[in-house]
């Protein structure tokens, strides 16, 4: 029995251990939604690191910071909770519709200064 070729073993890990970016290739409308979604990951990351250190900024104080991150978690669980236990019982594609067409009036409804279109 001879050992396998180092060349082949090497392929086949990085095959399996790589990501297929062909989709992003060859589809250009699934090339967008991901580049449009890393954006806004990205910008919501900005932001989970920015409001907690302008917090700071202003306050100098750990217990405003973390009076902040306790305010923004708490609806996140409790109504992660509900809405997850209501869409369970009921047809959540009404729902997903609504909430996707409503997500870039969410901005501007709290900011009518800002024009955003």
């Amino acid at each position: 029995m001879t050992p396998p070729d180092a060349p082949a073993v090497w392929a086949r890990v990085l095959s399996v251990a790589t990501v297929d970016t062909r989709p992003l290739r060859r589809h250009r409308d699934f090339r967008l939604l991901w580049i449009g979604q890393a954006i806004a990951f990205m910008g919501s990351m900005v932001t989970a690191v920015a409001v907690p250190y302008q917090v700071y900024q202003l306050t100098h104080s750990t217990l405003a910071v973390g009076a902040l991150e306790l305010v923004a978690f708490l609806p996140l669980v409790s109504l992660g909770l509900i809405g997850g236990a209501y869409a369970d019982a009921h047809d959540p594609l009404p729902w997903s519709c609504c909430a996707t067409r409503s997500t870039p009036c969410s901005g501007r409804r709290w900011t009518p200064s800002c024009r955003a279109w």
